[in-house]
């Protein structure tokens, strides 16, 4: 049975259905709880008084007609299919399973930062937590190559005074980061999620959320530089934008949540932006190209999952980070999952 909505005013709407053959009368429950009926079969509308939620109109001693729902139900999105993450994985390739690995899982919070020398050659991190500390989350000192960061927790990485979460110096090659909840750095500073030096090339955010910061997001220092994020969700900047990128810089944001900054979606100085499959704050402004992007509220709620049905459909699974860290769900991914 298919309810239309048929008429409304501030205070009234108005339902109808097509004549359910057989129905002897019919039942109207009200948002509010308040149950009614008719026992007129030959009825084709009802008005109700307007409130926001869910309103049921049932035929009575029919059978195999069902009630009818307004507004109907969204069927939550299917499951990503086997190979998830292909696209991502020929764009990004991993590092080899032989490079230097410091698994901190089950261990403390760091209270100080990480830092990679660029000596050492490929680096990875796994499940590493920091907490407080006047200096960055990471440090990735200039000339390094081949870092990868696998931070599945939910417990997330904070920073204190003017740093940023992750900061590269110049000429850094090669950066990953899988999952991880970046949030609370610098306070009311001007401090940066992830801070990007001068040529710093292929670098790569999947899966990552930033919340409730001070700076930008994603800081583009003049390149050249190759960047992507995919999957991320950047929410809650007091004085920034999202990201802001300069000359040299091309970076492409994929099935990306950006929401709530007080700065706007992007800052460009001069750099190239492509924005696809995105949940964006605003409307489309120049400075960026877009395709197939979404300019709505994504409903976040209280861990950062979108709940604005067309956001939960947005995402190509073929883009979807690989769970490498143990199966456990990226934080930040479009499509609803969160660590």
């Amino acid at each position: 049975m298919d309810v239309t909505l048929k008429s409304e005013t501030a205070t009234i709407v108005v339902f109808a259905w097509d004549p359910v053959p057989g129905a002897r009368g019919f039942k109207f429950t009200h948002p509010n709880g308040k149950v009614s009926h008719t026992w007129d079969g030959a009825r084709t509308e009802a008005r109700f008084s307007k409130q926001d939620g869910v309103y049921l109109i049932e035929p009575l001693h029919v059978n195999d007609v069902g009630q009818g729902v307004y507004p109907p139900a969204v069927d939550p999105p299917p499951p990503p299919p086997p190979g998830s993450g292909a696209a991502l994985r020929a764009a990004y390739p991993r590092l080899a399973a032989t490079a230097p690995l410091i698994d901190d899982t089950g261990k403390p919070a760091r209270t100080s930062g990480v830092v990679f020398d660029g000596n050492k050659g490929p680096q990875r991190f796994r499940n590493v937590r920091r907490t407080g500390g006047p200096d960055d989350g990471f440090k990735i000192a200039g000339g390094a190559h081949d870092v990868e960061l696998e931070l599945c927790s939910a417990t997330g990485l904070k920073s204190g005074g003017e740093e940023q979460g992750i900061s590269t110096q110049r000429g850094v090659n090669r950066v990953h980061a899988y999952g991880g909840v970046y949030s609370d750095i610098g306070d009311d500073t001007l401090s940066h999620l992830w801070y990007f030096g001068t040529d710093s090339n292929d670098v790569l955010l999947a899966g990552v959320l930033g919340h409730t910061f001070s700076g930008y997001g994603w800081h583009g220092y003049p390149g050249p530089g190759r960047g992507g994020m995919v999957n991320c969700t950047v929410v809650g900047s007091k004085q920034r934008a999202a990201i802001i990128v300069y000359p040299g810089w091309d970076l492409v944001v994929r099935q990306t949540i950006i929401w709530g900054n007080a700065g706007g979606a992007f800052v460009n100085r001069g750099g190239n932006l492509r924005f696809v499959r995105c949940v964006m704050q605003g409307s489309p402004v120049a400075g960026a190209t877009y395709e197939d992007c979404l300019f709505e509220d994504p409903q976040l709620d209280g861990n950062y999952r979108p709940r604005n049905p067309k956001a939960l459909t947005l995402a190509d699974p073929a883009w979807l980070p690989p769970f490498d860290c143990k199966g456990v769900p990226y934080a930040g991914n479009v499509a609803g999952a969160v660590a």
